[in-house]
């Protein structure tokens, strides 16, 4: 009976060892996920179906989550059939059986996370324009969107027909740079997100200080927009440091497990987005008993209407803002104190 190699050994032990771990981190992301998904559940039901965007969250929560599950599934399957195909299938090369029973999958594996992010993607440019109610502020990240979804459309029909690179000279083009560029645009988009909403965040912040000097700690609408922020520079780290480690270490142990977080991440971000915007209140739907004494006098402040009759508030006559209940975060425009 004759025995692999050293070297073909090592091959097996590598391959089964990354199976695993791809598997048990992506199903620890997976589970967190679920949690997520239940929260995220439990605040869209909360406030009602009043409105259609409301009804759209829904079934974006839903799409993002059974995609994701999806692709776990897929990876599940794809690992169990290769530690099969690498142990128990000897008429096939060494090098092709942890690659053969799973190429056919490969298409909707890239389909279902390249369209994750796009969606996920659009979430993040709909918070900011319903935090700044201006078309110019998402211009470039709808252009941006529009490209990633065009590449990652080239990268799904890349993946799936194999030959195509050999059949047109485009595409041997396009797709070896599809992925990249797709990727690399998701980042750019949600550094520009993040960054205009930290800048709304902080121009709130000092509004808020001229207006009340003497008010310590941060306002719930304050509050949430930092965290929108927070989570945006981290989502967008680890998009950086994943696009990194796939472009250049991709069969080492990290690499995968980032690779994992990444598939989850795609559809969870978002997720926690709306989740957010729905468990906290608006910056005006807290009440400004706290800061400027009675509760009659705050409300009157708060909710007194502007002498031209429209819905607008006028607090002070320094800071108007829209009420936009299905946006989840009032708007602000700064009148030229603050500027």
């Amino acid at each position: 009976m004759a025995f692999p190699d050293t070297d073909a050994l090592a091959l097996y032990g590598h391959a089964i060892t990354l199976d695993l771990v791809t598997t048990i981190s992506e199903s620890i992301f997976c589970s967190a996920y679920g949690i997520c998904f239940a929260i995220a559940l439990y605040s869209i039901f909360r406030r009602g179906f009043t409105s259609r965007v409301r009804l759209i969250m829904l079934f974006v929560v839903i799409y993002l989550y059974a995609a994701s599950v999806a692709q776990w599934a897929l990876d599940m399957r794809n690992a169990f059939v290769r530690i099969h195909s690498l142990l128990m299938v000897p008429d096939v090369a060494i090098a092709d059986r942890a690659y053969q029973p799973t190429a056919k999958y490969s298409a909707l594996q890239v389909a279902l996370f390249m369209f994750n992010m796009v969606i996920g993607d659009a979430v993040v440019i709909w918070r900011t324009w319903a935090i700044y109610q201006r078309v110019w502020s998402i211009v470039l990240q709808c252009i941006c969107l529009l490209a990633t979804f065009v590449f990652a459309l080239a990268d799904v029909i890349c993946t799936s027909n194999g030959n195509i690179k050999t059949q047109s000279a485009d595409a041997s083009k396009i797709c070896p740079l599809a992925e990249g560029t797709a990727w690399t645009l998701s980042i750019v988009i949600n550094i520009t997100c993040t960054k205009l909403i930290g800048w709304k965040a902080w121009r709130h912040r000092k509004m808020m200080q001229q207006l009340f000097p003497g008010k310590t700690g941060k306002m719930s609408g304050e509050k949430t927009l930092w965290i929108l922020v927070e989570s945006g520079f981290v989502y967008s780290l680890l998009w950086t440091i994943v696009f990194f480690c796939d472009a250049r270490y991709h069969w080492d142990y990290a690499s995968q497990v980032f690779t994992s977080l990444a598939r989850q991440m795609a559809g969870m971000y978002p997720t926690l987005i709306i989740v957010i915007v729905n468990l906290q209140r608006t910056v005006w739907e807290e009440p400004l008993t706290d800061i400027v004494g009675t509760g009659a006098v705050s409300r009157a402040l708060q909710w007194a209407p502007n002498s031209n009759g429209s819905a607008m508030t006028d607090t002070f006559r320094t800071e108007r803002g829209e009420i936009h209940p299905d946006a989840g975060i009032g708007t602000t425009r700064e009148t030229p104190v603050m500027q």
